[in-house]
């Protein structure tokens, strides 16, 4: 599966799935798109725009947004975006120095993914004319999402002094990050809203 920004059509994302061979694309930012990053098993895509502030998380195979998280106000590029392999914890980094730790489901619990919720499934496009004709539409539904879901800050966050790094996650609720300046740090944090990470290991490379 492969996930990519559509080259003419701004803030939406293309969708290639070999082992279904399908392809298809929805509409996920109103702005241009910075960053996507595809769970292990290719079910959900985080996404956000060169504005910065929201994180976006979505169903791929019916485009339906699940979940939307704040990074904050004020707009910065975002360099990364990981999920834990559980599916409970999202991290971002961006480039005002910080990593963001946020919760995805419910009480910390696994995601949910509906792909046969009618209610709600959002509409995938496979003619040019037919996203640009129903574009308006498209963002009026992702707006009644985000007033049921409504948009979370992170549970913690982590202060480095370099502006472009990536992360993944590691044992035993820790972070690992490795800055494009070859600095290593392992965070470890509590899954505990408004906690304090901690920084158990660094290193330069």
């Amino acid at each position: 599966m492969i996930a990519y920004p559509d080259r003419k059509l701004e803030g939406y994302i293309r969708i290639k799935n070999y082992d279904k061979k399908l392809y298809y694309y929805f509409f996920a930012h109103r702005t241009p798109l910075s960053c996507l990053f595809l769970n292990q098993e290719g079910t959900l895509i985080a996404t956000s725009s060169l504005k910065g502030t929201l994180i976006r998380i979505y169903n791929v195979s019916n485009g339906i947004l699940i979940k939307e998280v704040r990074r904050g106000t004020e707009s910065s590029f975002i360099n990364y975006i990981a999920f834990d392999i559980t599916q409970k914890y999202l991290a971002v980094n961006s480039d005002r120095k910080t990593i963001h730790l946020f919760f995805l489901g419910n009480n910390n619990n696994e995601i949910i993914i509906d792909d046969n919720n009618e209610n709600v499934k959002s509409k995938l496009f496979s003619e040019e004319d037919e996203v640009i004709d129903n574009k308006r539409s498209a963002f009026n539904g992702i707006n009644k999402f985000i007033k049921y879901f409504g948009s979370e800050y992170s549970f913690t966050k982590f202060k480095i002094n370099f502006n472009k790094s990536i992360s993944t996650f590691g044992p035993d609720n820790s972070i690992i990050i490795v800055t494009y300046e070859g600095k290593y740090y392992q965070v470890g944090f509590e899954p505990v809203n408004n906690s304090e990470s901690y920084k158990i290991q660094e290193e330069k490379f």
